[in-house]
């Protein structure tokens, strides 16, 4: 059985395609209400269970070392324990995972090119107005993911590297990943 659209992304939005695509895909699910909420921040925990199923990883389960492991939502857990086995997230320098905070658009783009194994592109030019906001140990993933044509920046020319992923954009740059696999 078909899922119903999302009431909140009408067919004339932009995220339109991608959204409903990955919908009928299964990887992504909405809020109550039939709702997707595609301006809302997307967390990490919801941003890594779409690209498990995405990547179709075989769940497995292994003890988080994480301290805050026990903030993992419930529907999440499976999917943050293969992401971690996958070698896809290594969580921060503090140890933590943080799963219900908003990931940024450089750890999107970071993950999405290690699971979807993308060839590094070092030879490319980043365009971005603020491509020194990009930090370091993410430059080249950011490159990748422009060169694939994952990534485009905004009107302005800027990249936002730092700044909160939607969830309209990280359906739109999953669904690119998946149909170039």
């Amino acid at each position: 059985m078909q899922a119903e659209p999302f009431a909140d992304v009408p067919s004339y939005d932009w995220a339109y395609e991608p959204v409903t695509m990955l919908q009928q895909m299964d990887i992504i699910n909405g809020y109550e209400n039939n709702e997707f909420k595609p301006e809302r921040n997307i967390t990490r925990a919801e941003f890594i269970t779409m690209t498990a199923n995405a990547l179709s990883l075989k769940p497995v389960s292994t003890d988080l070392s994480f301290y805050d492991k026990n903030q993992i939502p419930d529907w999440a857990s499976q999917s943050m324990q293969t992401a971690v086995q996958a070698g896809l997230i290594d969580g921060y320098e503090d140890g933590s995972l943080r799963p219900n905070q908003p990931i940024s658009r450089t750890e999107i783009v970071t993950i999405l090119v290690k699971g979807f194994h993308l060839p590094a592109a070092t030879n490319y030019s980043l365009k971005y107005t603020d491509r020194d906001a990009i930090p370091n140990w993410a430059v080249n993933y950011v490159r990748t993911a422009a060169t694939e044509g994952l990534v485009d920046g905004y009107e302005d020319g800027s990249f936002a590297p730092n700044n909160p992923a939607k969830r309209s954009e990280v359906a739109s740059i999953l669904y690119k990943a998946i149909m170039m696999d």
